[in-house]
């Protein structure tokens, strides 16, 4: 298969050797490599909809069906906010791990109430506090 020419996209070529987006990316902005994301960037947005609290802060922005806050990142890409929450406040989330929520509130965004486990781990504490 051969994928798109712009550097780290691993889609399918489909016109002027780019893939849909950024061709449509090019046609609407000139530059396929531009991000374009004229609300600012994430840590700034992020704060937008944090409603701190002595215990949970709450995520006030949108919330996917099971009540996880998601926030807008980069390319139209969406991404949990317990887990821009974590980047941001303790780093990088290693390969084959997830951030867990020790309160157990899904729009949890506090790094006081996040940890890094496995699924397995994750599968282990909801059955141990019979969720």
């Amino acid at each position: 298969m051969i994928v798109c020419k712009i550097e780290g996209c691993e889609k399918p070529k489909a016109v002027r050797g780019m893939c849909h987006m950024h061709y449509a990316r090019w046609q609407r902005h000139g530059d396929p490599h531009k991000l374009v994301n004229p609300w600012g960037p994430p840590e700034e947005r992020f704060w937008r909809f944090v409603e701190k609290s002595s215990a949970c802060w709450r995520w006030t922005g949108f919330l996917n069906q099971n009540g996880y806050g998601k926030l807008g990142v980069a390319n139209r890409r969406m991404e949990s906010a317990h887990r821009v929450s974590y980047k941001m406040h303790k780093g990088d989330i290693p390969t084959g791990l997830i951030v867990m929520h020790t309160c157990d509130n899904p729009a949890c965004v506090n790094p006081e109430h996040l940890v890094l486990g496995t699924m397995r781990d994750n599968a282990r504490d909801m059955m141990a506090k019979g969720r």
